[in-house]
């Protein structure tokens, strides 16, 4: 970071600067004034007067008793079910039932609605594992049960645990087998009562008796909804944003003034009502929604987006958001999340670690302000700032013991929104730029050295400016840049592009970058249960001599995002183990200090694991690993296959590395390359983007004559990744390019990933040449010609190509062949619904879903509250009210964790901006290009090709004879929920089948009788769903062939041996074992061997 600035001078006779750059213009007094009966404004406090909380205003109440909680359960239900076009109708419709029969105080349900964002209430000091052992309590359950260790080991799969992850629903599958409740007896009013009440004790035991009255009054599916409140995470689909912009038009407006659900409730009762603009505006003593930075991919983007203008460079600090609000004497801090720290920090200049030690930093003529900032840790021993996680213990340390030399908490001030003279002139500073915003705070304020600083700022107008700034911070270790243009606005709750932050971890030679061995991992919840998520990876420990010649790894970090659905599915595959906390393997060393998390649930051998280059912002020191290290902020940049266990970072080097001795050695030194193994036999090729080799004999001369030029897709996996395509070209008798030039001629470009890179994006502008999926490839080799190039080979089609008559795709694909890319979404789990159960009928079950037939069974009181009727459609000026609310169902706190990171992949929630890491699992829209096409038609011309959608003789026979749908009947081709494989029918690639079949066995004996034990209890799943298993390879019916991972060496004959009448599908065993678990037929390209 940067040296600590020496101290402003503060001299007595300094007044506001004449400029208008330094004193801003004149507004209006907002005292307040005398509003009506409705509450709008009559209990907004006057800036200028004390704070005092919020009262209920007149005429603000419901007159009639608080409805049901199912109420409120059938509101969950329906939002999670519905559309998302018809999510705002419903929820309005909603509203507008409690206000007509209930009353205009609809506070009671927002606090059920939004639990995130209610301020009022406390925390539960609860989370899944506390919630198991109360009901395990609750419900008299012997702790070694099924049932009770299914609820403590709510993440671990089991064969009958379906709903592993997700904690809500295995509860609910507990209690719904006990429980004699059919219909629920709490209130709203009942149900945010209990859990006050548990937000105030803080004994287990009482805590059980809350629970056991929920047990006792609530139905199993109720339960599972006051739980997901506990959590705050109801997993609805649906953001905050949309919910108060239905409320109220001026609502997102008020909650971003005051993060406050009570204000925004009890003073916008009447849709109709509009709010006045000063109650939008920023407030003492209320806590706002703070601006938020936009995340910059490049360097280039960024400095672009600045619009090529000059802008400001301020470092990102590694704290804690903080909103420092001042009336005379009195101060208030919080959180941008709205937490209030004054009892940390000092609400008078005689208490708390930071305001007696800043009362000199205010001009004497600043009466009242309020200022946004970030609170960090100053050690005046070492003079740096220290990490973020040690300010609470800092701020509690100065307040016990008020050392002058202990590390304090430090209030960096970077942005000013409001301010009022002593003299009793106001200024609201949120409509002004902010370069005059920064000149008014260096005009007023005064720095203390270790207390209250201004934030370091620099001007900047090029991507070299950033870059010489950023490798400064790099350095210090410190955390990144926010761009920001000087003309900006401060937007409450906005993150705009004129705020964007760039961190070192982001750009390619900037942060620090290890490759590390996945040692152990940990199931997910949501989205990724009953799959491992998270991954602990470590070192070579070379710290001691090992006994033997086994080596050891020590854990290192932790991480969980970075990768792609089909890595996730491939890494799930492997052979995971489950680990015992207690009995460690002996080549595992893990932290010895207590609450520690890097045990995973399962681990890997070391050569059955795979190595992962992970990049972070630095390296920092910790006892919650054994390398008594970790890295902040860490993400995974690709899985290395091209790497060796000796490969693997040493603990020696992370030392070197952290101490920065590796930078300094690399200055002296010319750069060493990591070894890399290379073969003496065959021919080489060497692929540029993986740094490996091709080599071996080529197989035929398919592709003779022609050269590839195979695009690198980071996210891409075997086979669509750029090595293994152009081992497979080389092996066809191909050549490739990495880079084309007028000696190349006509290449053929393949693109196996889905994202939209520069490179893709420069050849689709030229407008010059086709670009083909690696389908086109495959299906070359399995046919054994070249294949006339359709519509569903192209990634993108020159305009000539799109021209051609013959583009069009055949009739194969058009009667329902899967598109090549297409990948599965990645969804959570199904619940189980809530209505009404055959072995039990409940008289207020919830909504089950958004139908609209007239033969549902759906209770008619519960039908009122979430089916709109006919006469119930909201009026012109609502539909075109609720038309402008965004259909966005992401939640915009997610972007800014405390780490950093972004969810990925099934969480419950994701950032309101695009992440790069799931830009991999957009669907790419396929257009058209021509001129490989066009020599590809020419040659095949020369060499007698037939097109796909051609017979030759040879192929009539075929047909003719084989005319046979591959699979079941088409009467029996309608899926089957109770048989998943009925109309599918299977070959297992085991030893026995293989030598039937005429096909060579590679494998030895000891690799043989485990995979043909595991191939055995395959066959009988499959027939116990319902498929079919032939040991006939030329099975005309077949459809799905599997072959096991650890003998893939028939793949390339099986593939030539089926691909007529048309391709099958091959998998590996766990194509089948998941979709058994998952209850759905998943997609075979995930599962490809």
């Amino acid at each position: 970071m940067f040296p600590t600035p020496s101290p402003s001078p503060a001299p007595p006779q300094r007044r506001f600067s004449t400029t208008n750059d330094f004193e801003p213009e004149s507004q209006p007094d907002n005292a307040s004034q005398p509003r009506d009966h409705d509450g709008y404004s009559a209990h907004r406090q006057a800036t200028a007067e004390p704070y005092v909380a919020l009262e209920r205003p007149l005429g603000i109440g419901n007159l009639k008793p608080s409805p049901p909680f199912s109420r409120v359960v059938g509101l969950f239900e329906v939002l999670r079910d519905s559309k998302a076009a018809t999510r705002k109708d419903r929820l309005d419709h909603w509203f507008n039932i409690w206000r007509e029969n209930v009353g205009n105080d609809l506070y009671p349900a927002m606090r059920l609605i939004l639990p995130h964002k209610d301020r009022e209430r406390a925390t539960y000091g609860l989370k899944e594992s506390g919630i198991a052992k109360v009901y395990i309590a609750a419900l008299g359950l012997d702790r070694h049960s099924r049932d009770a260790t299914r609820l403590l080991k709510w993440k671990q799969p089991t064969k009958d645990n379906a709903s592993a992850g997700n904690f809500p629903n295995i509860l609910f599958e507990v209690v719904d087998a006990r429980s004699t409740v059919t219909e629920g007896n709490l209130s709203v009013d009942d149900v945010n009562d209990i859990l006050d009440e548990m937000t105030r004790t803080t004994k287990e035991a009482d805590k059980g008796k809350l629970f056991t009255r929920i047990t006792e009054k609530c139905t199993p599916d109720e339960q599972r909804w006051i739980v997901r409140i506990i959590l705050k995470d109801l997993s609805i689909a649906v953001k905050e944003s949309t919910v108060l912009s239905v409320f109220h038009p001026d609502a997102m407006d008020m909650f971003n003034t005051s993060s406050d659900l009570k204000r925004v409730c009890w003073l916008l009762p009447n849709q109709s009502k509009r709010a006045d603009a000063s109650d939008k505006q920023v407030q003492l003593f209320h806590a706002f929604q703070p601006m938020l930075c936009k995340r910059g991919k490049t360097l280039k983007e960024v400095v672009k987006t600045m619009g090529r203008q000059e802008f400001i460079m301020e470092e990102k600090l590694d704290g804690e958001r903080m909103q420092l609000h001042k009336r005379g004497n009195q101060f208030f801090y919080c959180s941008r999340k709205g937490k209030d720290y004054t009892y940390l920090y000092g609400a008078n200049i005689g208490e708390g670690a930071l305001t007696p030690y800043i009362q000199e930093a205010f001009d004497q003529r600043v009466s009242d302000v309020i200022l946004d900032g970030e609170m960090v840790v100053w050690d005046p021993n070492l003079e740096k700032y220290c990490n973020f996680g040690y300010l609470k213990t800092a701020a509690l340390d100065t307040i016990k013991t008020g050392g002058q030399d202990a590390p304090r908490p430090c209030y960096k001030i970077f942005d000013i929104l409001y301010m009022r003279s002593s003299s009793g002139k106001e200024t609201m500073m949120t409509e002004m730029p902010l370069k005059n915003r920064q000149k008014t705070i260096k005009s007023l304020f005064y720095e203390i050295p270790g207390r209250f600083e201004f934030a370091i700022s620099r001007p900047g107008k090029t991507v070299q400016d950033v870059e010489k700034l950023l490798h400064e911070i790099v350095e210090s270790r410190g955390e990144g840049l926010v761009i920001k243009t000087p003309s900006s606005k401060y937007i409450l709750g906005g993150r705009e592009n004129c705020w964007m932050k760039v961190k070192p971890e982001y750009m390619d030679n900037m942060g620090e970058s290890v490759d590390v061995l996945v040692i152990s991992a940990n199931y997910g919840k949501g989205g990724r249960g009953g799959k491992v998520s998270t991954f602990i990876c470590g070192v070579v420990d070379d710290s001691t001599k090992s006994s033997g010649s086994d080596t050891r790894y020590m854990s290192f970090v932790r991480i969980g995002t970075g990768l792609t659905f089909a890595e996730y599915e491939w890494i799930n595959a492997k052979p995971w183990k489950p680990l015992d906390r207690k009995r460690l393997p002996s080549w595992m060393r893990v932290s010895t200090a207590s609450g520690t998390e890097d045990v995973g649930d399962v681990y890997l051998e070391p050569h059955e694991s795979f190595i992962v280059s992970v990049k972070a912002a630095a390296i920092t020191a910790t006892d919650q690993y054994a390398c008594q290290m970790t890295m902040r902020f860490p993400r995974c940049t690709r899985i290395r296959d091209d790497l060796k266990l000796e490969d693997v970072f040493t603990y020696t080097e992370l030392v070197a590395m952290s101490l920065g001795k590796r930078k300094a050695d690399e200055a002296d030194q010319p750069t060493k390359k990591r070894r890399v193994t290379t073969r003496r036999q065959g021919a080489q090729l060497m692929d540029h983007a993986r740094g490996q080799t091709v080599d071996g004999p080529q197989n035929s001369d398919l592709f003779d004559g022609l050269t590839f030029r195979i695009l690198p897709d980071n996210l891409a996996r075997p086979p669509n990744d750029k090595a293994s395509l152009e081992k497979l070209v080389y092996e066809e008798g191909g050549d490739f390019t990495q880079a084309v030039t007028a000696r190349t001629g006509d290449v053929i470009y393949i693109y196996g990933g889905t994202t939209m890179t520069p490179t893709i994006n420069k050849i689709i502008k030229a407008d010059e040449y086709d670009i083909f999926k690696p389908k086109w490839v495959f299906d070359c080799v399995e046919a054994g010609a070249l294949l006339h190039p359709t519509e569903k080979y192209y990634f993108h089609a020159t305009t000539s190509s799109r021209a051609r008559e013959d583009f069009a795709d055949d009739d194969e694909l058009a009667s329902g062949d899967e598109k090549e890319g297409e990948e599965p979404e990645f969804k959570s789990k199904p619940e189980q619904s809530s209505s009404v159960s055959a072995s039990r009928k409940r008289a207020s079950s919830p909504a089950e879903t958004e139908t609209e037939s007239e033969g549902d069974d759906l209770d008619p009181e519960m039908a009122k509250w979430t089916r709109i009727t006919k006469g119930q459609e909201p009026s012109d000026e609502t539909k075109s009210r609720l038309r402008g609310i965004p259909d966005d169902t992401r939640d915009s706190d997610a972007e800014d964790s405390a780490d950093g990171r972004k969810p990925t992949l099934g969480d419950a929630t994701e950032s309101e901006e695009s992440d790069p890491e799931l830009d991999g699992w957009k669907k790419v829209r396929s257009e058209a290009r021509e001129k490989v096409a066009e020599g590809l038609s020419r040659r095949m011309s020369e060499m007698d090709v037939n097109p796909v959608n051609q017979e030759s003789p040879a192929d009539k026979d075929w047909v003719q004879l084989d005319d046979e749908q591959m699979g079941e009947s088409s009467r029996d081709m309608e899926y089957d929920e109770s048989k998943m494989f009925k109309h599918l029918c299977f070959y297992l690639d085991t030893p026995d089948n293989a030598q039937k079949a005429g096909m060579t066995v590679k494998a030895s004996s000891a690799v043989q009788a485990p995979i043909a034990s595991e191939m055995s209890k395959l066959r009988n799943l499959i027939v116990k769903e319902g498929g079919r298993v032939t040991d006939n390879i030329d099975e005309p019916k077949l459809t799905h062939i599997v072959v096991h991972e650890r003998d893939k060496s028939r793949r390339v004959e099986l593939i030539r041996r089926t691909s007529k009448p048309k391709r099958r599908h091959l998998v590996v065993p766990a194509f089948v074992e998941d979709s058994v678990q998952e209850q759905s037929l998943l997609n075979e390209d995930a599962y490809a061997p």
